[in-house]
């Protein structure tokens, strides 16, 4: 019987209102993930923070090159979380880049100015596959895109400011299967008692109420900065 070949993710925290030393803060966010077999990796920005002298800093320090990066995925357009797309856009002409269909139709066309011939944009408006274990979510009800990453130990959530209510972000997935965890911004998120029976949870840039996450869930509440990675098995 021939052997699985097991992935492992790593998820690296490039843009953040936080930074471990050595790192640059800013009002915005970003994550890379890098999804790593023996055969193959295969590497996502999620969201690009506001400001793309921070954002290549920091992705230089954690030596992440932009030019590896296969796909992009901007939650919604506010520029905290697009700014540094245009200049990202500007380095390759084959991104695979993901917006949410209900983007206003300016803003995509912006985007898409910027853009080489070969880039590829996908309006996403349900559940979007961007490559294995690892897809994209926006509908009209919620209608910034976040991530469902399908990782052993179940479904870890992420989000870009979550708009449309972490709540309701949570609901859609638990009807996928169970959730391993949550990161992001969360928003003005309070129902905590949702976060119940989760492994993991990483609250970033817009959460409002980070302290009594981290008072009612000790244990698995993580810290989210700049220069921080974390590795899960997938």
């Amino acid at each position: 019987m021939k052997k699985k070949n097991l992935m492992k993710l790593i998820i690296s925290i490039v843009y953040d209102n936080s930074a471990i030393k050595k790192y640059l803060k800013g009002w915005g966010f970003s994550a890379h993930l890098k999804l790593v077999n023996s055969e193959k990796t295969y590497n996502i920005l999620f969201d690009t923070g506001a400001d793309p002298e921070i954002l290549f800093y920091n992705m230089k320090k954690m030596n992440i090159n932009p030019y590896d990066i296969d796909s992009i995925v901007i939650s919604h357009s506010h520029m905290d979380h697009a700014g540094g797309l245009l200049y990202l856009l500007g380095l390759k002409d084959q991104f695979v880049v993901y917006i949410p269909k209900f983007m206003h139709r300016n803003t995509k066309s912006e985007m898409k100015m910027y853009a080489g011939d070969m880039t590829r944009f996908i309006e996403v408006d349900g559940i979007q596959k961007i490559t294995d274990n690892i897809f994209t979510i926006c509908n009209n009800r919620l209608y910034e895109q976040f991530l469902n990453i399908h990782l052993l130990e179940g479904i870890l959530i992420l989000t870009g400011c979550a708009h449309p209510g972490l709540s309701n972000i949570i609901d859609f997935t638990r009807k996928l299967g169970t959730i391993y965890g949550v990161m992001g911004g969360f928003h003005g998120f309070s129902e905590l008692n949702k976060l119940k029976d989760m492994k993991f949870i990483l609250p970033c840039h817009c959460t409002s109420h980070k302290n009594a996450i981290k008072k009612m869930y000790p244990d698995i509440t993580h810290e989210c900065a700049a220069g921080i990675q974390y590795e899960f098995g997938i």
